[in-house]
Formats: structure tokens, sequence, C-alpha cells
């Protein structure tokens, strides 16, 4: 009989109360809230005196899945595992992508199983259960982390399916500025850590060499960000939000020669390029990529030939800098009644926010904001480009 059948068969039979404890870290009184989760959190199975080196041991978690069907979550089979006094006998995460595909007061059933011989034999086995409740309301109010919230919505989905917020010249903003660019060429209100905890998933980077630095620039004023600058902050965000996509996109590099621009490629994957996405991916769905490129979630598009690029993100303008949402929608219209061909097939729409509104992602999809342009990975530019 496998571990499998085992755990399915009624508590009674196989319980057993002297099992060490099973814990799972973000937890309190048995409710684990989603909202609140920035990184995995830990499930843990407390050292006991009786380890051998033929302990084994099954972790499995039951659960309830967002259409409302059983789910199963497996993070141990057949594990051995390690005493030592003081510390934990054997610990492992539980995804927040697998977390993601549950419903709303959810309970997790722990099921947590020792081979005190090694052997899958009944009478070696011993069984016990934790239960948790995960707290995940489907309203969004952690715009840092919108993508991780309807993670199951966007499985199925391919990158040019999503619809993408994109900040507009997103290197130069207000609060890096001095007078006088931050009152006539500043486009958003803070850093690029800000834009991203808004909910801006793209960036619009409009590079300027300058000296021995990288910054950014809009009509070559530039606000005191630097390439650097971009690339920590989006390392820290990804880092810390594993179920969020952020996409690079390098618009121009302002006398930028071949030379200094792979150095600056270089620059962004020396620190990205582990959680770089490959441009293979872009007929793959969301949860093919999570499975074949676990923990990448960076796209940089870039039409200089580098290593993990992607095409580069063309732009389409109305002709006008400011746009009402209805205006917006029918250019949106416009350009999809005829997409512009791409050799990654079809197009990913980026809704570009500008100058000076970095707004949070309700204000976005409301229609309320005022936005500048709108933006396709393509590679020809069907329109006027900003």
């Amino acid at each position: 009989m496998s571990p499998q059948e085992l755990t399915h068969q009624a508590d009674s039979e196989y319980r057993n109360d002297h099992l060490p404890r099973v814990s799972v870290s973000n937890t309190e009184n048995d409710v684990l809230n989603f909202s609140e989760l920035t990184t995995d959190p830990i499930v843990s199975v407390d050292s006991w005196a009786e380890i051998t080196g033929h302990t084994r041991l099954w972790l499995h978690c039951k659960c309830t899945l967002t259409d409302r069907s059983p789910g199963t979550i497996k993070l141990a089979e057949f594990t051995r595992a390690i005493h030592q006094t003081g510390k934990a006998a054997f610990s492992c995460k539980l995804p927040l992508d697998e977390l993601a595909k549950l419903a709303d007061q959810s309970h997790i059933i722990i099921t947590f199983m020792i081979s005190t011989d090694g052997s899958r034999k009944k009478q070696s086995l011993r069984c016990s259960r934790t239960s948790l409740v995960l707290h995940r309301p489907a309203t969004l109010n952690n715009y840092s982390r919108w993508m991780t919230d309807i993670g199951p919505d966007l499985e199925s989905l391919k990158i040019h399916d999503l619809i993408i917020p994109q900040t507009h010249n997103a290197g130069v903003d207000q609060k890096g500025a001095g007078w006088p660019v931050d009152q006539w060429w500043a486009c958003q209100d803070d850093t690029f850590s800000y834009q991203l905890n808004k909910g801006a998933r793209a960036f619009d980077l409009r590079l300027l060499h300058k000296g021995s630095r990288y910054m950014f620039h809009h009509s070559g004023e530039h606000s005191n960000r630097h390439l650097d600058h971009c690339i920590q902050d989006v390392f820290q965000f990804v880092q810390q939000n594993p179920g969020e996509f952020v996409i690079l996109g390098v618009h121009e590099a302002q006398n930028l020669d071949d030379f200094n621009k792979r150095r600056a490629a270089h620059d962004i994957e020396r620190i990205l390029g582990a959680h770089c996405i490959p441009p293979e991916a872009s007929q793959m769905t969301i949860a093919q990529i999570r499975n074949q490129w676990p923990g990448r979630n960076v796209i940089v598009a870039w039409d200089f030939p580098y290593g993990l690029h992607w095409p580069k993100v063309h732009q389409t303008w109305t002709g006008d800098d400011l746009n009402s949402s209805a205006e917006l929608a029918e250019h949106i219209k416009s350009v999809f009644k005829d997409p512009p061909p791409t050799s990654y097939g079809r197009c990913l729409p980026l809704v570009t926010i500008g100058w000076g509104q970095s707004a949070s992602l309700p204000t976005l999809c409301s229609g309320s904001l005022f936005l500048k342009a709108f933006t396709l990975i393509a590679t020809e530019s069907p329109a006027k480009e900003t």
C-alpha cells in the first residue's frame, strides 16, 4: 500500500499523537493570511529522538482550489529526516504559487507520515495531521502583489495575453530630479520601487550615457536615476514577490555605442539574469513558464541582441499629450483591428501611466485616470512612436 493510499484512510486508523509537531510560519491561531505574505511560508517538523538513518517522511497538503475542486500540494516524498538537537528534522517552503490557487477559507490539512525503518509497510508507518485555514479575500488590497493574488486566473494565459500597466519614462521622476527637471520633464512621482509597489509591471526606459554612468533621461534631461537604481529595485522586488512579472522595456539608448550597450546589458543580466525569462517562452503559458523556469519573472525587451533579450516594446500614440479613458479605449480598438506583425505571435498590451501620474492599480482599472499612450510588443510599430 502506497503512502498516498494510506493518507486517504480514516484519521483514527493511523493517527499518532506522539509524532513531532508540524508548524507553518506566518500563521496566527492556525490562520494563514495570504494578503500579508511576501515570501513562501516555511513548513517545519520538529526533531525527535527516534530518528535513525532509515527514517523517511512524507508531507502532503489537502486543500480546496478556487473552483472548489479538491487539490493536493506535495511537499516531501519519502524524504530523509535528520536528527538535530534544537533544530527542525525537516523544513521546506509552502509555495506562494500553490497557495494562490486555493479558495478563500480553504482548510489546509497537512498530512505528516513517517516510516520508522524506511519501508512502505503499513506496520512501519505512523501518521498525524495538522489543520490550518487560508484567509484569502477576493478583493485586491496589496498592489505590490496583484498578479500573485489573481495567480490562478493567469496560469492558462501567455505573456502576450496579459494586460499590464506600464510607467512612461519610468526613470525620470520628481523625487529624484531637481529643479527645473522636476517641473518640466519628470513623468513619474517617485522611484522604481514605488512604481512597482503601486502596481506597475512594465517600465518604459530611456538610457543616456553620461560620464561613466548610464542614466535615465527625458529629452536629454535626467533625474539622477542610474541604471543601477532600476536593477537593484527590480531585483529586490522580484525576490520579495516571486509571483509577479516585471518587464524592462529599453525604448531608447541615446548616445550608447555597441560597447556601452553590451556593458549596460551585462550589468542588467549580472544581477537579474537568474530571474530573466528566455525569449523562447513567448508561446508558453504562465503555468508552463513557472514549471520550466521556476523563479524567473523578469523580461528584458530591447532591440539590442544580447543574452536573454526579447524584442523591443514598440509604442503607438494617439498624437495627443492627454487622453481621456474613452479616447484611449478608441485608440486601443483601432490598433487591434489590424494588429502589427510580430515574430513572437500576438502583441502584449501595456497601458502606460505618464506625465507625473504614478497611479495605483485600482485607479488605473477604474478608468478615471488620464493616460498618455498604449504600447505593444511588436517587431514593427504601426503608428507614431513617443
